[in-house]
């Protein structure tokens, strides 16, 4: 994959589709090697580093839930930023949640993403608490 050549839209579409299969190898041809991930709580910096933190969040939901499933809308762009929503579908004990939240991706010049800001969605931090809450799950 050439990201040279793709739009930034195209570029984060690819990223949030890599995601979404848990193809790390695509993902991290997405981004660029000094890549921020604004994540609300902490930045982390590098591409390896951001895409071992995508990789611990579903090995995670993996093994803690009974499924989990990603996807993603590649929603606006504008300009070099292009928005995505990720939607987690999970289910634990015969309950399911969805939890949804939105990145911002920023693509450089180099045709990869140089930063990623996370916006959580009001109301979903605290419902996903409630549904680990009666799964038993502590996090």
């Amino acid at each position: 994959m050439d990201t040279m050549t793709l739009s930034p839209f195209e570029v984060v579409s690819e990223l949030a589709k890599a995601l979404d299969h848990d193809d790390y190898d695509t993902a991290r041809k997405c981004l660029a090697g000094d890549c921020q991930y604004d994540t609300g709580r902490e930045t982390i910096s590098g591409a390896d580093a951001i895409i071992a933190s995508y990789r611990d969040s579903s090995e995670w939901g993996d093994e803690i839930l009974d499924e989990l499933i990603f996807e993603s809308e590649v929603e606006e762009t504008s300009g070099e930023s292009v928005t995505v929503e990720y939607i987690d579908l999970m289910f634990k004990n015969l309950l399911t949640h969805r939890h949804e939240c939105r990145q911002v991706c920023t693509v450089g010049p180099g045709g990869k993403v140089v930063h990623i800001v996370h916006h959580d969605i009001p109301g979903e931090n605290k419902s996903i608490f409630a549904f680990f809450k009666k799964c038993g799950i502590e996090r």
